[in-house]
C-alpha cells in the first residue's frame, strides 16, 4: 500500500537534537532531585506530613517526565547513540523502579500488535470481546469486571504493578530482560538498607510511596486512554491497517498545556504510533506543522476518564461497549 506524502514527511522530525535532549534532562532531573531532597529534609525535621505530600505530588510529576524519557530511550529516539539511550534508559528504570529492558521488550511488541484483536495479551490492557465474555465462566466474568473497574485501575492497579507485574518475570522472560528484573529486585531492598543508615526506612517509605503510587496511577490511566476510547479502531491481523491502527487505534488525548509538558506530549499518541522514532519534544511541533494530524478527533481530558466504563469489544459493531449494554440488549 502506497503511503501518503504527508506520512513520509514525518521522518524529518525523527532526528534527536542533543541540545534539546540535554535541556529536557536538566529541566527534569534537577527539580526532581531538589524536590526529593526537600521532602526528606522536611520529614526529618518534623514538618507537617501534608506539606510532604504536597511536595510529593509535584515530585511525582517530574518522575512521570523521567518515565517519558525512559520511553523515548526504549525507541532509541532520545539520543542518536543506542548505547547512550540504553544507559540513560536503565538509569531512568532504577529511578522509577521499572525494568528498562523488560519494558522495551514488551513495548516493541505493543507497537507491533496495537489494534490487532488476535494479538492481544502483551503490552496492553486485558480486553475481552463480547463473545469471549458471554462464553466465560461466572468466575472469569467476575474477575474481568473487577479488573476493569475504576477502583482497580486507580487504587489496586498501582500496587499490583509495583509489587507483582514489575517484580515477577513471566515464564517467557529471559536474557537481558530477566537479568534486568532480577537486578532491580535486588536494588529495591538495597535502597531500604541505605535508607536504614541515612534517612530511616519509615521516612523513606513515607516519601517514596505516595510518589510511586501517583506515577503508577498516571501511567495506567494514560496507557488506558491512549488505546481504549470510544470509536477506537481494532481489527484482525488479516485486515489490519497500520495507518488506521495509529490514527484511529491510538488517541489524540488533548490535555491542558501544563499536563502536556509533564507527559512529554504523549497525548499525541497517534503521532507516536505513526513514527515511534520522533522524540517527545518534537511531537507538538510535528502536530502543528502537519495539518493531516490535526484532523484526528481529540479525546478531551475528562472524556478519556469516562472511557473506563467501556469494557468489551463488540465484534459485530466494531466498537467498545459497556457490560450494561449486554443486559439492556438481552
Amino acid at each position: 500500500m502506497k503511503q501518503p506524502d504527508w506520512l513520509k514527511n514525518l521522518k524529518k522530525f525523527e532526528k534527536p537534537e542533543l541540545n534539546k535532549s540535554v535541556k529536557q534532562l536538566i529541566s527534569t532531573f534537577v527539580p526532581f532531585a531538589a524536590l526529593l531532597t526537600g521532602m526528606f529534609i522536611s520529614i526529618s525535621i518534623g514538618l507537617p506530613y501534608w506539606l510532604v505530600l504536597l511536595m510529593g505530588f509535584i515530585t511525582s510529576m517530574f518522575m512521570v517526565r523521567i518515565f517519558i524519557i525512559l520511553h523515548d530511550c526504549s525507541h532509541g529516539s532520545f539520543f542518536r547513540s543506542k548505547r547512550a539511550c540504553n544507559i540513560l534508559g536503565n538509569i531512568c528504570g532504577y529511578i522509577t523502579f521499572m525494568s528498562y529492558d523488560e519494558f522495551r521488550h514488551s513495548h516493541i511488541i505493543h507497537h507491533a500488535t496495537t489494534a490487532k484483536l488476535d494479538k492481544r495479551g502483551i503490552g496492553d490492557v486485558w480486553t475481552l470481546t463480547v463473545g469471549e465474555y458471554l462464553a466465560a465462566s461466572t468466575f472469569k466474568k467476575f474477575m474481568y469486571r473487577n479488573f476493569r473497574s475504576p477502583y482497580m485501575f486507580l487504587i489496586f492497579g498501582p500496587l499490583l504493578r509495583f509489587f507483582i507485574i514489575n517484580r515477577i518475570p513471566s515464564k517467557s522472560t529471559k536474557g537481558k530482560e530477566l537479568t534486568n528484573i532480577i537486578l532491580l529486585d535486588i536494588f529495591i531492598p538495597l535502597t531500604l538498607v541505605i535508607a536504614y543508615f541515612t534517612v530511616g526506612v519509615w521516612n523513606y517509605v513515607l516519601v517514596m510511596a505516595p510518589i510511586l503510587f501517583i506515577v503508577q496511577d498516571i501511567g495506567i490511566l494514560l496507557f488506558f486512554i491512549q488505546h481504549q476510547f470510544e470509536d477506537v479502531y481494532w481489527s484482525d491481523s488479516k485486515n489490519w491497517d497500520p495507518l488506521k491502527a495509529a490514527m484511529q487505534g491510538s488517541s489524540y488525548y488533548k490535555l491542558p498545556i501544563v499536563l502536556q509538558w509533564i507527559t512529554g506530549h504523549i497525548g499525541l499518541h497517534h503521532i507516536h504510533h505513526l513514527h515511534p522514532g520522533i522524540p517527545n519534544y518534537k511531537l507538538n511541533q510535528c502536530f502543528k506543522e502537519v495539518p493531516e494530524l490535526q484532523e484526528v478527533k481529540p479525546v478531551k481530558m475528562f472524556q478519556g476518564i469516562k472511557g473506563l466504563s467501556f469494557k468489551l469489544w463488540d465484534e459485530r459493531n466494531n466498537s467498545l461497549v459497556k457490560v450494561s449494554a449486554l443486559r439492556n440488549s438481552g
